[in-house]
């Protein structure tokens, strides 16, 4: 393994994080970019730090979990629209009175519609947590209060650090 130098100083060996961002079009494709990175042997022991937001932090918590790229995938494939995008030759025929139809349909089915995401959280309420010892901190944002809080706040037999 490689070590890095910073001013002519050796420091051990290189630490890598994953960082994913949020969109939910982007949870399947990160996926896909994760286990790409597992096939190199630098990355191949997986991340030391992961973070994430929104469809990311979805991604960093089964990550943390042990979950394979395989696994992750058939999570985003359980919640997507097959096809993911439609057209309908009305949307061609009046692009802006189409395009403002489906803002507000598929914004009110999108904010809506978190069935198959709290049914697939319902199904893993039982499952194995994450690999001891590998986590050094694990931070959530409680979305009521907008407030960054220590999972081991909410959770019990978690310890604080």
């Amino acid at each position: 393994m490689r070590t890095m130098r910073l001013g002519g100083r050796r420091r051990g060996p290189r630490t890598l994080g994953l960082v994913l961002s949020g969109g939910g079009a982007r949870g399947a494709f990160q996926v896909g970019v994760y286990e790409r990175l597992l096939e190199d042997a630098r990355f191949a022991a997986g991340p030391a730090v992961i973070s994430g937001t929104s469809a990311g932090g979805i991604n960093a918590a089964l990550i943390a979990a042990g979950k394979s790229p395989r696994e992750m995938l058939q999570f985003w494939k359980s919640i997507a629209d097959d096809p993911p995008v439609t057209a309908s030759a009305a949307f061609f025929g009046s692009a802006l009175r189409t395009l403002a139809r489906l803002s507000l349909e598929e914004a009110a089915r999108w904010l809506g519609t978190t069935q198959p995401l709290r049914a697939f959280l319902h199904r893993l309420r039982n499952h194995r947590s994450l690999r001891p010892g590998n986590v050094l901190a694990l931070w959530v944002e409680f979305l009521l209060t907008a407030r960054f809080e220590l999972v081991s706040r909410f959770l019990e037999g978690i310890r604080e650090p």
